[in-house]
């Protein structure tokens, strides 16, 4: 997958794709296995999020929101913790442009935390 050109691919659907290989965990090992299995669609994913417009604009407030969220977060929790927190925001989104924004900024977060 790493010779996917990012700006080709469509992230919706791709993370459609994510949401069913996790749609059977029910612990954080589940979602943590789930996640790893999927870890280059994932990374190709945050790639594309990464070069959208959304996510250009607010880097300094996600790298806050970084910064914040490893302050109280024990790096052996950060990956099913930013997934989770994802899947939280994602769901209350009051709007598809909320859902749709959710996904460019939050994934790559995820992302980050895959083990390599």
């Amino acid at each position: 997958m790493t010779d996917i050109d990012p700006r080709s691919i469509d992230i919706d659907a791709m993370v459609e794709q994510v949401f069913l290989g996790t749609e059977d965990a029910e612990t954080n090992d589940d979602f943590h296995a789930a996640l790893v299995i999927q870890a280059d669609k994932i990374r190709l994913i945050a790639k594309a999020c990464e070069l959208t417009r959304v996510f250009v604009r607010a880097q300094a407030q996600l790298e806050s929101a970084k910064m914040e969220f490893e302050a109280v977060t024990e790096p052996e929790l950060r990956l099913v913790s930013a997934w989770l927190d994802f899947l939280t925001k994602f769901v209350d989104a009051p709007t598809q442009l909320h859902r749709v924004t959710t996904i460019r900024l939050c994934l790559p977060l995820v992302a980050r935390y895959l083990p390599v």
